[in-house]
């Protein structure tokens, strides 16, 4: 089963929930979805990071708030725990705008977008959200389910969510606002309520908040994020 806990799950704009960033264990090795402004210190805390033997960080695109303590993160992997961080995330700009940063392609690795290692299976899938960049969710699958990280996006598809309800896909992780414009680059909660019905909502985990509608989001019948 695919375990995602969240670091965080509010919009760039609205900090008070913090960057949306999760994380998951498969085996021993930890993998984290994004790594914000404030991501890298709450990731120092975990006990799983700690332990693990290997950290693989997936990108969905470089807006600050998802990547902005990544170098951090490999830094301090690098050079106080001894080991490499395995990026993922099909656009090598990621690479320059490290490099920019101070942070040498030596002490990390950088994987593409696509793993496939001990029944785990995570292949990145482009979304709309904003054009200048490569933007991508995530399919994760291990032996028991699938899952799908949508990153930042708009509305999802029709496609995603008959997966859902064809129970291919577990779970969906969706970037949810209330205020954003139908056609924007993110999820507008009423058009999501149109496309996913009441059935099919206790498995949809809304993220990315643009404000605190969480008790409006669970009177939807939407799942509740788990911290």
């Amino acid at each position: 089963m695919i375990n995602l806990r969240f670091l965080g799950f509010g919009a760039a704009f609205y900090p008070p929930l913090g960057n949306t960033s999760a994380w998951f264990l498969h085996g021993r090795d930890f993998y984290l979805l994004d790594c914000g402004e404030d991501v890298f210190h709450k990731v120092y805390e975990l006990e799983e990071y700690k332990s693990s033997p290997s950290v693989s960080v997936f990108i969905t695109h470089m807006h600050t708030d998802h990547i902005g303590s990544l170098g951090e993160l490999i830094a301090y992997s690098w050079f106080k725990r001894n080991r490499k961080v395995k990026v993922y995330y099909p656009d090598e700009r990621l690479k320059k705008y490290l490099e920019l940063s101070g942070i040498n392609v030596d002490i990390y690795d950088f994987m593409g977008g696509t793993l496939e290692n001990q029944g785990l299976t995570i292949l990145p899938q482009p979304v709309f959200h904003d054009p200048s960049m490569g933007c991508f969710g995530y399919r994760i699958k291990d032996q028991d389910e699938a899952v799908y990280y949508s990153g930042d996006s708009g509305l999802v598809s029709h496609e995603i969510v008959d997966e859902l309800k064809s129970g291919r896909l577990a779970r969906l992780y969706l970037d949810t606002s209330k205020s954003a414009p139908r056609d924007s680059g993110h999820g507008n909660f009423e058009a999501m309520k149109e496309r996913i019905g009441i059935k099919w909502r206790d498995r949809v985990v809304c993220m990315h908040l643009d404000c605190d509608f969480r008790e409006e989001i669970e009177e939807e019948g939407f799942a509740k994020i788990f911290i």
